[in-house]
């Protein structure tokens, strides 16, 4: 058994090592194809979307609802944040009790926050959706937790903690985890505010200890 764990580690570390040459102009297509299959991720998800759009015969209205999951993504994967948000939104408006149409929303709305550093649409996006009862409770408010802590708004620094802190603590509570999915940041590990960077580096250690306390009794009040 020890002999086996050994061989396997020395796998994992050895074939990193052994690189493989990128195609180039004399190699043959069957050497060029085969190297896209393992090694061109992105090659592999225009092609996807070849497919899944029909090179463009096909409009976002006739994907079903795994198809336009699958079409988000291929847009994460080549890194087209407004293709994937567009993809994401009619996901959205079609299939809103799809787990999946809520975390690709939360995903393209966290990238484009990134691009144009303005949170405030991410905001009333997740103040209608609770409002309207659609969507996962607890990954929208965490993602409204987010695009507080981006938002420009003048709130002062004590007033932003509290509303963050009040968030989190009712998505932990709210917080039902799927035992056929993987999320992250894991709303069901009270240490999510440790892992997650947006957290961990707002909240002092000390801050992050108290509020991992107040989430775990609203969770316990809840049950």
């Amino acid at each position: 058994m020890l002999s086996r764990i050994l061989i396997m580690a020395m796998a994992i570390f050895v074939t990193p090592a052994l690189a493989q040459e990128k195609p180039n102009d004399f190699d043959s297509q069957t050497y060029k194809k085969a190297y896209e299959l393992i090694f061109d991720s992105q090659a592999r998800a225009k092609r996807a979307e070849q497919l899944l759009l029909d090179d463009g015969n096909r409009k976002l209205a006739e994907l079903s609802a795994k198809e336009l999951s699958l079409l988000c993504r291929v847009y994460n994967e080549v890194g087209n944040s407004e293709k994937q948000l567009a993809v994401a939104q009619e996901l959205w408006s079609r299939f809103p009790e799809n787990k999946e149409a809520t975390n690709w929303m939360v995903n393209s709305l966290l990238n484009t926050m990134m691009k144009d550093k303005s949170a405030q649409e991410t905001i009333d996006f997740v103040d209608l959706a609770l409002k309207d009862l659609k969507g996962i409770r607890s990954e929208l408010l965490v993602l409204k937790a987010r695009a507080i802590l981006q938002n420009s708004k003048k709130i002062t620094d004590a007033e932003r903690r509290v509303i963050v802190s009040d968030l989190l603590i009712e998505a932990y509570a709210c917080h039902e985890k799927s035992k056929d999915t993987f999320d992250f940041p894991d709303l069901a590990n009270v240490s999510f505010v440790d892992m997650d960077y947006s957290f961990s580096q707002y909240f002092s250690t000390v801050e992050r200890e108290a509020l991992k306390v107040r989430m775990q009794k609203a969770r316990d009040a809840k049950k």
